[in-house]
This record gives C-alpha cells, sequence and structure tokens, in this order.
C-alpha cells in the first residue's frame, strides 16, 4: 500500500465520467490539480453489458494504457466462485459455471439485451443455493436447491422481456437441469 487515500464512486451509463474524475481530484486554481503526483485512477468499463456507452476519444488520449481482459473461462468462474462462497459440490459449481457460460453466449447468439449474466450472478447463484439447501436442512447441496436459487437469481437477470426469460430457460437452462424439476420448482 502506497499509503494514499481510497476513493471510489460508482456511476450509471448516464454519468458524465469527466464530472466524476472531477469529484476525486481537487482543484487548487484554474489549470493545476491538488492531486498528489503518485496519485493512480483506475477506470473500468464493461463493453458487452447493457446501457455502456463507448468512451469518448477524449478520455483514450489521457489514458497510460488499456488492458483488455478476456471474458473468464468456465475454470475460471468455477475456481473464483468457490473461493469466494466456499460452495463444496464441485461437480454442481462446474455444472453451474457452465451454464452461465452457455446462458451469456445464447443471450449474446440470439441477440437477448436487457439483462446480465455473468461472474458475479454465479457468484449470486451459488450463495443462494448454499442459503436454500440450509433452509431445506439439506445433508448436502442438491440439485434442487440449484434450480431454486437459478429461479430467483440468474434467470430473473437474465433479460427484462419475460418471453426473452422462457427462451433462455427453455434454450439454455432445461438442457443442464431436469426439465422436470424446473418446471415443478416454477
Amino acid at each position: 500500500m502506497l499509503g494514499l487515500p481510497y476513493y471510489t464512486i460508482t456511476c450509471s451509463a448516464d454519468d458524465d465520467k469527466f464530472d466524476l474524475i472531477g469529484q476525486l481530484i481537487p482543484n487548487t486554481e484554474k489549470g493545476k490539480s491538488g492531486m498528489d503526483p503518485d496519485c493512480v485512477i483506475a477506470f473500468t468499463i464493461n463493453r458487452d453489458y447493457e446501457g455502456c456507452n463507448d468512451l469518448q476519444e477524449a478520455v483514450y488520449s489521457r489514458i497510460i494504457f488499456v488492458m483488455q481482459i478476456p471474458e473468464p473461462t468456465e475454470t475460471e468462474l468455477f475456481a473464483r466462485t468457490k473461493a469466494q462462497t466456499g460452495f463444496y459440490n464441485d461437480g454442481l459449481l462446474r455444472k453451474m459455471a457452465k451454464t452461465i457460460v452457455d446462458i451469456h453466449e445464447y443471450c449474446r447468439d440470439k441477440d437477448i439485451t436487457g439483462g446480465v449474466c455473468g461472474p458475479r450472478e454465479l457468484i449470486d447463484w451459488a450463495q443462494v443455493s448454499i442459503l436454500e439447501s440450509e433452509e431445506r436442512e439439506e445433508a448436502a447441496i442438491s440439485e434442487t436447491s440449484v434450480i431454486a436459487a437459478a429461479l430467483d437469481t440468474i434467470l430473473e437477470k437474465v433479460a427484462q422481456n419475460e418471453d426473452d426469460i422462457e427462451d433462455v430457460i427453455t434454450g439454455v437452462f432445461k438442457k443442464h437441469f431436469s426439465t422436470a424439476l424446473v418446471d415443478e420448482l416454477r
């Protein structure tokens, strides 16, 4: 740690990024910044997310370097989620990671927009599955708990249009999990 103050500002796609950065940098006089010379501003954008706007060229010209980070693989999703949640059923967690990847690709291929399905959603799904399993007083996390959790986490967030959600359930989710059980829990 450099011992410098740490600030974070969360913004939406509609916010002017320069206004937000200006909130972090104390201006002392016109054209001069009171910013510490060791200050680093890290800036992220998820280009594939609904509502994200392209950065202006003026912003790009002021960035020292840009790093394109590829989407995490199934194996990476599995490892991250296991580490963050303690989800102990490796077989089910691998199946969940595969489902997330397949849903994401399906939505891209079918141009289903207005929702999200990625690493955070897998973590949410795993955490809610654990809670669902505890509520059901299961000795081990079951596929029933995983499906029940999916219905309230990933599947409701995958799109805003009900027909698109149904399309994802039929086109992807039911290929990974028991159709009868999915229908029963709905």
